[in-house]
């Protein structure tokens, strides 16, 4: 740990970014220095609860310094950035202990025994690699842009979108799978997970929910203003493009169709179906699903749970919104549902050709060619359909700003509306 007076030479950098930058990244660097303080005490490694304390001190004491670095940077005191700085720190421990669960190192081993022993699976790896790779890169971007005020809107609920992903099937995985019986105090230490992105992610909904500044129709002229003629109003809805105009259009349609069989269908066979439909599903595509030895199945199964009753609403809403345009509020969504997509196949994919085998290499598994044509669909078309949106809402927003506003007499003129000041920079 660095004394608070070691600090000045962060003001001696070329800018603040990259004094902040530079800052976040050393903090994060600090895992290391834990797992390696921890080597020497067996004590507290070797029980469950002291584990757990040492979790709940190391946290309190980097936000601590987090905030003491902040200050130094010249930059606002944020409980945000400093969640992404330790959360940043926490990601690249799972980087760590995701690399212990392969053999390649004895750093962090020992945090499967007496922490998250339900880590002990394929589907574990791929989380902790994707926690140590994907959100601590999110996390870094987050911290940094939220203390320098840039614009971070599109990355957080990405983020958003992973991470409510990853927490329930995490969660609910462990308390019915394989190791549920073994449930230590360290679990506690995901709490944080649960809370911070249903905060965020309410915050920002908040700025482009229906009836906000973002979506309120164009203004007429201000109270008192004298109008010899008062125009037709033309709302930013119609200016939005007409929806099935181009075959990319049908084939999203198409997809999230597919998608509302599918996630009802693999529901049916993950919760033991008898159907033979089901057991040739299981067979010819996805043997995963009735693997029921494997520690990674119950994260699997939790996983599938998820897409049928939180996914499947987002799709039905997709096709009953599809001839009123791309909306804010929708476009919103939808990278949400990206971050989710996105860390789930991550997963399911990882834990479906790779198996735990121990502490050793993970072992390769063959799957049928079905499953590639199921699962690369279901891991590229939320990022496609995401880019879609966000082009689509780019004109909306376009068309509107184009709308010549209604002059009166005395030369005001009626101004549209922007975007609510307060968004999601406001976490």
């Amino acid at each position: 740990m660095m004394a608070h007076g070691g600090l000045s030479w962060l003001q001696l950098s070329p800018t603040r970014s990259t004094s902040v930058a530079l800052v976040l990244v050393g903090l994060s660097l600090q895992s290391y220095t834990i797992l390696l303080v921890l080597e020497y005490f067996q004590s507290v490694r070797s029980s469950p609860l002291g584990v757990a304390l040492l979790g709940v001190l190391s946290l309190g004491g980097l936000g601590a310094l987090a905030l003491a670095c902040f200050k130094q940077c010249g930059c606002r005191l944020s409980l945000s950035a400093m969640f992404f700085a330790v959360t940043s720190w926490s990601a690249l421990l799972d980087l760590v202990l995701g690399v212990a669960l392969i053999g390649a190192t004895r750093l962090g081993k020992f945090y499967m025994e007496t922490g998250e022993e339900y880590f002990k699976s394929s589907w574990g790896f791929w989380a902790l690699v994707w926690d140590g790779t994907a959100h601590y890169c999110l996390q870094l971007f987050l911290s940094h842009a939220t203390l320098l005020d840039r614009p971070r809107d599109g990355a957080a609920l990405f983020w958003c979108g992973s991470i409510l992903n990853s927490m329930p099937v995490l969660l609910l995985g462990a308390a019915t799978g394989r190791y549920s019986g073994e449930i230590k105090p360290s679990t506690a230490l995901n709490v944080p997970y649960v809370l911070a992105p249903v905060s965020i992610l309410i915050s920002y909904v908040k700025t482009v929910a229906p009836g906000s500044a973002a979506h309120a129709p164009i203004a007429s002229p201000g109270v008192g203003a004298r109008s010899s003629k008062v125009k037709p109003q033309r709302h930013a809805s119609s200016e939005r493009p007409a929806a099935y105009t181009s075959v990319l259009d049908v084939c999203f349609l198409v997809w999230h169709v597919v998608m509302i069989v599918v996630h009802c269908w693999r529901a049916i066979t993950v919760l033991g179906g008898k159907q033979m439909a089901a057991t040739q599903w299981i067979d010819n595509v996805e043997p995963i699903l009735g693997a029921t030895e494997r520690p990674s199945f119950g994260f699997v199964r939790v996983q599938l749970l998820v897409y049928f009753f939180y996914y499947i609403p987002f799709h039905a809403w997709a096709l009953v919104s599809s001839r009123a345009g791309i909306s804010p509020w929708f476009a919103s969504w939808a990278t949400v549902m990206a971050g989710g997509y996105a860390q789930a196949e991550v997963t399911c994919i990882g834990c479906s050709l790779f198996r735990w085998v121990g502490f050793r290499p993970l072992v390769v598994q063959m799957v049928p060619l079905a499953y590639y044509t199921l699962h690369a669909p279901m891991l590229l078309m939320p990022l496609l359909f995401l880019a879609h949106c966000c082009s689509q809402n780019a004109q909306t927003q376009t068309a509107a700003q184009d709308i010549v506003p209604t002059t009166s007499k005395t030369g005001a003129r009626s101004k549209s509306p922007s975007r609510s000041t307060k968004s999601a920079k406001s976490y």
